[in-house]
């Protein structure tokens, strides 16, 4: 294939991308081997931080692994014009140009998990095997894979036909009208997602009467979060870490307790994990989250409704046939920059979101409860207690655990205090 500039560019970004990436990564790993925070000394033992850093240093050169390989796949597709032989094929069938571009996104898609199946088995069956963390059995493991390959073709195609439909005949206005369509679908699966997609994978079972309920549905109360239904979630069918997290939209809300989260942390513990979660709502994170999604959605579309308008791009790269399917795909490859920039705002104002729901959680549960919890979360999940700075600033969504701890025993030490006058 002869090197144009747009082959040239492509190649750089992802190139870029990833040695970035990797230093990153590099970065992170220097930073293992150091003594145990003295905020954790009451729960790690010397033998857990070794087995932490241990799984961190796995996880890592895992992940640098999978990465560097994915960047030679894509690099080896460009190169040998890989995507111009899918489509051409695809459209010896003779179909109509969304249909094609529908199959084309579907191979893609099939193509990469075929890829990454190695990868998943061994991250589940050996990586987190030797460290004690995974629980799914074959059968489980199998099943997963094709339940949510399904869904994800099904799910992704009800988006998909109506984007390239738009892109391909909306005009000027397609990139509003594509908007439209993605929150729209977003919200349709806050809807089905509690009550159709998760029960495919794990099983739901409404927690018992007792005082745990009984605590939930009085902190909700004072939370003022309109809370639904408790439920009691099997996450220890894959893997021994602890989770919680809330399902459904307006004001029915349910709660999912993984049942590893209940038989590891104290009642009060669950009760500050859960005051955590629901600042977020009262703080209404996960609308401005929406708004910002769909913003960052319509700057997309709107760059990727001119970037179709130019067809020598993707002639420039092996494409015979220009498309909005194939604008699409290296569009997503070209967009990386601004992904990456965007990627970096939203996980620092993420970052500030998790600080906000500690406070609102501080003032609803004593913020000692919280500490103890994500101290032993972090002992049981085996968090990495002192990562890089420059890996936190690319990667990290919530801050480092030891930074949340210190914030929330300030918070202690303060109510303590106004105890003591």
């Amino acid at each position: 294939m002869a090197i144009t500039p747009w082959l040239a560019a492509v190649t750089a970004i992802v190139l870029t991308g990833q040695i970035l990436q990797t230093w990153a990564a590099f970065l992170n790993l220097g930073r293992m081997g150091g003594e145990l925070p003295a905020e954790f000394t009451d729960i790690f033992s010397p033998r857990d931080y070794t087995r932490s850093q241990n799984y961190t240093r796995a996880q890592t050169r895992f992940e640098l692994l999978q990465g560097w390989f994915w960047t030679l796949v894509i690099l080896a597709a460009l190169w040998g014009n890989a995507f111009n032989h899918l489509d051409l094929a695809v459209r010896g069938l003779n179909l109509s140009e969304t249909a094609t571009g529908l199959i084309f996104l579907a191979g893609i898609f099939l193509i990469v998990e075929m890829l990454e199946l190695p990868f998943d088995v061994y991250h589940t069956f050996r990586l987190e095997e030797r460290f004690g963390m995974n629980r799914t059995t074959a059968a489980t493991f199998v099943a997963d894979k094709i339940k949510g390959a399904l869904l994800t073709l099904i799910l992704c195609g009800v988006l998909a036909w109506p984007v390239l439909a738009l892109l391909q005949d909306a005009g000027y206005l397609a990139w509003l009208y594509c908007t439209l369509a993605f929150g729209m679908f977003m919200l349709l699966m806050q809807y089905i997602g509690p009550g159709i997609i998760l029960p495919l994978f794990n099983k739901f079972e409404p927690i018992e009467d007792g005082d745990l309920r009984e605590d939930i549905f009085d902190l909700a109360a004072a939370a003022e979060f309109p809370l639904k239904d408790i439920y009691i979630v099997d996450g220890s069918k894959r893997s021994s870490k602890g989770n919680a997290f809330f399902a459904g939209f307006g004001k029915s809300r349910r709660i999912g307790l993984f049942d590893t989260l209940i038989n590891r942390l104290t009642r009060s513990e669950i009760l500050a994990v859960l005051a955590h979660e629901m600042g977020h709502f009262r703080l209404r994170h996960v609308h401005k989250g929406f708004v910002s999604l769909l913003v960052k959605a319509g700057l997309m579309f709107i760059l990727l409704n001119i970037f179709i308008n130019y067809p020598q791009i993707t002639e420039s790269l092996g494409m015979k046939h220009h498309s909005v399917h194939a604008s699409l795909v290296f569009f997503g490859l070209l967009y990386f920059p601004l992904v990456m920039l965007l990627g970096i705002y939203g996980k620092w104002k993420s970052r500030g979101n998790e600080y906000e729901a500690d406070t609102f959680a501080a003032g609803l549960h004593p913020p000692g409860s919280l500490v103890s919890a994500l101290k032993k979360l972090s002992r049981n999940n085996l968090g990495n207690l002192t990562p890089h700075p420059v890996f936190v600033f690319l990667h990290f969504s919530h801050p480092p655990v030891l930074q949340r701890i210190r914030n929330l025993e300030g918070m202690n030490d303060q109510t303590q205090g106004r105890g003591d006058e």
